[in-house]
């Protein structure tokens, strides 16, 4: 019997009719599957917008930080590259320190002192002049140290009358004694304006170190003697010993003292020159000196009028 033939029931009919009335989805189905995909097509965007916001910032950040590293700031001076001999390569970050002198709104000066600065040794200086008549017409120039409170004078000993024609001089000054010290500038023998420095002064008694079989007082590499002790009032031997090149090391040797809290000198021992090497030093020379009291005391040492180093001793 063919079964296609035959008539089918009500119930087996339907079998043939889809599920869902309609389309197989309400409008109200519909309508909300469409503001789902919205929502989501919605964050989508956003996310991709802020990553896209997120990225021009942090590469807008590293611009601005690079261009900071190679921009000098509008108004602000660079650092100088200063050197302490005029004809040799300066390290800037040794002369961070500056001091300015203006007169009105126009600034004229611009001083860079060693940024270890201290009384009773000598030290190197460079002075900058931002106006250009002065080395345009090629003036000369020199500097006065002058302590504020005693009036007592300490002149450079390696400018005098020195020609300022780069826009800069280089100088040595030995600054006896702590306190405020003002700086006169010279120019052409007239005043051209002035800088204050505060000096401290570290009173500690200068280390030993051995040279060959001796203990030295004093700077190793430097200056140093065997020290056979200070009482004040006596007199006693003391063998000085130098490190140095022959040419810093030729002239007359002198010994000038001062005592802590005093800025008065005293010399105590010179020579005509100095011997050659001793005890693993470049040059030596024997000495006779005696310090009159008791207390600290800093014993400058120079070498052809100029500044070679100190030694602090105590003497009881």
């Amino acid at each position: 019997m063919n079964l296609d033939s035959q008539i089918k029931p009500d119930w087996y009919l339907k079998l043939a009719a889809p599920p869902f009335s309609d389309s197989g989805l309400s409008k109200q189905l519909m309508l909300k599957i469409e503001q789902k995909v919205q929502v989501m097509q919605h964050k989508r965007s956003a996310r991709i917008k802020l990553l896209w916001i997120s990225s021009l910032g942090i590469t807008a950040m590293i611009a601005i930080i690079l261009l900071t590293q190679v921009i000098v700031p509008w108004g602000q001076t660079p650092k100088a590259n200063v050197t302490i001999d005029s004809t040799a390569a300066g390290d800037s970050q040794k002369w961070k320190n500056n001091l300015q002198y203006f007169l009105g709104n126009k600034h004229l000066l611009s001083l860079f002192p060693d940024p270890h600065l201290m009384a009773g040794a000598p030290f190197n200086y460079k002075l900058v002049f931002h106006d250009p008549a002065v080395y345009s017409n090629e003036a000369m120039v020199h500097i006065i140290a002058v302590n504020t409170e005693t009036g007592e004078k300490v002149t450079s000993y390696n400018n005098n009358n020195a020609l300022v024609s780069a826009k800069f001089v280089t100088f040595t000054l030995d600054i006896p004694a702590e306190g405020l010290w003002r700086f006169d500038v010279y120019l052409n023998d007239q005043l051209y304006g002035n800088i204050e420095l505060n000096f401290p002064d570290p009173w500690e008694v200068s280390p030993f170190f051995r040279s060959g079989v001796y203990m030295m007082h004093g700077e190793e590499g430097v200056l140093g003697f065997i020290d056979a002790g200070f009482v004040a009032g006596k007199r006693n031997k003391y063998m000085w010993h130098f490190w140095g090149s022959e040419g810093d090391l030729q002239g007359e040797f002198k010994v000038v003292a001062v005592q802590k809290g005093s800025a008065e000198k005293l010399n105590i021992f010179s020579a005509k020159g100095l011997g050659g090497k001793h005890n693993g030093a470049d040059a030596h020379v024997p000495s006779s000196m005696m310090l009159p009291s008791q207390g600290l005391w800093r014993l400058m040492a120079y070498i052809d009028n100029r500044p070679f180093g100190s030694v602090v001793v105590e003497v009881k």
